[in-house]
């Protein structure tokens, strides 16, 4: 009736009338029953839960908004919170994950699917892709800023995170 009553097996003497009893224990589905008792009746549940079959995976991301793909199917965009249907066999076992998202570099990793009562949780941190750059000048020894930023002298070739850049010289 909404509140707790202990853990099974339990007797308990209650008042005549209807009431409502909910069993759950991690990792099994929770179990619903209605029971009607009259008055100096006895009334016995016995009850079987069923193991849970699901599993929720949770992945965030740093920056978020990435793509996940499982298997190498769209899956949806970071922060990704899904609950998986595993009574199926054949949908549990090793998945291969990966996100993506523009200008940074992506991410694999393998992880194990399988029923579970508490989340499967990962959190990624996606870096920047960098491109090499080179820059000359004639005549030589100009230097070269981005915004205030001073980045060398010519001839020269640095690593920068991709993007737009505005060069001074």
């Amino acid at each position: 009736d909404g509140n707790p009553a202990g853990r099974t097996p339990l007797v308990r003497n209650l008042e005549t009338g209807r009431h409502d009893v909910v069993v759950y224990l991690s990792d099994y589905k929770e179990e619903r029953r209605s029971v009607v008792l009259m008055n100096g009746g006895d009334e016995r549940l016995d009850l079987l839960l069923e193991r849970n079959m699901t599993m929720e995976l949770v992945i965030e991301s740093q920056p978020s908004g990435a793509i996940v793909n499982i298997d190498g199917v769209y899956a949806g965009e970071t922060p990704l919170n899904r609950r998986f249907d595993l009574s199926d066999r054949a949908s549990r076992g090793s998945r291969k994950i990966s996100l993506s998202l523009p200008n940074h570099n992506s991410i694999e990793e393998t992880l194990a699917f399988a029923p579970s009562g508490s989340p499967l949780r990962r959190t990624y941190s996606l870096s920047r892709k960098t491109g090499k750059y080179q820059v000359t000048s004639t005549p030589d020894r100009v230097q070269v800023f981005d915004g205030s930023v001073y980045l060398g002298t010519t001839p020269f070739t640095g690593t920068l995170p991709t993007g737009v850049y505005h060069l001074t010289f």
